[in-house]
């Protein structure tokens, strides 16, 4: 009797609100299907491809490299980009979908987005969705970069203020700056 007695009360604790059941991974697996999670992957590691060559090139600082040097260099990249693809394999990726999944959706949720995907806007969305990272990344580069050469303006003309004033300072005989002054009033 015991033992009937904990089926009906574990029976009724899994039915009680707001503990709904967890999404199958049969219905996961399939809305990782519906959202082409592997075309996704495959942009995020292009990107990741290309910020890496961007980062050498940056590294090189326009320097002209011997033919030597340029096969070490894209041998090391090759490495890099392999150990990346490597280390985001999709069977990985889909084993931390699923877990990740499994955590936040219901079971009730996963059929709604099942239901969407498998709908032509759902597919016109997961086809697109590569090419909204990539442009969501190009405009954050752009932003990025124009906050970028404000701060360089700003360091330049604070810089050349400070060497200014060490000039000036030098030149009355002191051989120390001036007193800094503060820029507001103090407490």
């Amino acid at each position: 009797m015991p033992r009937i007695l904990t089926l009906v009360i574990l029976a009724a604790l899994t039915t009680l609100p707001g503990r709904a059941a967890p999404p199958s991974r049969e219905s996961i697996d399939r809305l990782l299907v519906l959202t082409k999670v592997e075309k996704v992957r495959d942009a995020v590691l292009a990107q990741v491809d290309h910020f890496m060559r961007l980062g050498i090139q940056r590294a090189l600082q326009g320097q002209t490299v011997s033919l030597e040097d340029q096969a070490e260099i894209d041998a090391i990249d090759k490495k890099m980009a392999s150990a990346i693809r490597d280390n985001f394999s999709l069977a990985m990726l889909q084993g931390l979908y699923e877990k990740a999944y499994a955590e936040t959706f219901t079971q009730e949720e996963v059929d709604g987005l099942i239901a969407f995907y498998g709908s032509p806007a759902g597919q016109a969305f997961a086809e697109k969705q590569p090419l909204v990272i990539q442009n969501t990344n190009r405009l954050i580069q752009q932003r990025l970069g124009a906050i970028t050469a404000k701060i360089q303006t700003e360091m330049r003309g604070a810089l050349e203020e400070l060497q200014a004033a060490r000039a000036e300072a030098l030149k009355r005989g002191s051989g120390a700056p001036p007193p800094a002054t503060p820029s507001a009033p103090g407490p």
